[in-house]
Formats: structure tokens, sequence, C-alpha cells
């Protein structure tokens, strides 16, 4: 009995550090974020692969509310963002989702954590995982 309770108790001491360390490498590595007057590009390719490209000044320090500000998304609760530019991608009838891009290369991070930099270049492209 007494082993049993040494092996968890030195199971849940390692699943403790490496926890912790997980949270250090995030927090070490998270997007700096910058206040000011901020100039971005962001294109929408939608599903028929037409593009309308937006040139945008903001203040603000995350993607998600200067679009939202300039009316090229739709809020949505939750922060799940399927309509941009009065287009909605809806993956029960084509698999369609947005992939978000940033300087070229597809974010890991939705538009609520995508911190602005000044100069970066942003896209919403229309995807869709299955054929019709």
């Amino acid at each position: 009995m007494k082993k049993t309770t040494k092996i968890t108790v030195a199971l849940l001491a390692v699943m403790l550090v490496l926890v912790a360390a997980l949270g250090t490498v995030w927090f070490l590595n998270k997007p700096k974020t910058t206040a000011g007057q901020k100039e971005i590009t962001f294109s929408v390719t939608f599903k028929d692969a037409t593009t309308t490209t937006y040139e945008i000044k903001t203040e603000e320090v995350y993607l998600a509310n200067a679009l939202v500000n300039e009316g090229i998304v739709t809020y949505e609760p939750g922060g799940m963002y399927t309509t941009f530019c009065g287009q909605t991608a809806d993956y029960n009838v084509d698999g369609g989702w947005w992939c978000i891009n940033e300087n070229g290369q597809m974010s890991m991070l939705g538009l609520n954590d995508i911190a602005i930099v000044s100069g970066g270049k942003y896209e919403a492209v229309y995807t869709t995982t299955f054929e019709n």
C-alpha cells in the first residue's frame, strides 16, 4: 500500500512540474502587444476565390477587435468568427471554414489572440475540408 502511495505522489509531482514548465514556456512566448496606432493589411479570399483587401489603421491591440470595428467580421459571442464581409462559412454545408493567415503563415491563434503588429499582413481564406 505504501509503495502505491509513493508512486502516486511521485507521478503527481512530475505532472505538476510539467504543467508549470508548459505554463512558463507559453508565458514567455505569448504574442507581445503594443499600444498606439498601427497600420495593417487584411485580405478576405471568398468561396469563389475573389479577394478583397483592406488597409486598416487601428489602435486596437488584437485583430478581432479591429476587424469588428471595420465591419469586416461579424462579432459572435464565444469568439468563433464564421462570417467575413457577409459570407458565412458553414462546416455542415460544405466543410467550409476560414483559415486565418498571419504574414503568409497559417496562424495557430484565433482572431481574439492575434496581437496586431504594425505593417502586418493578415488574411482570412475560405477553405473547404471536403468536396460537395
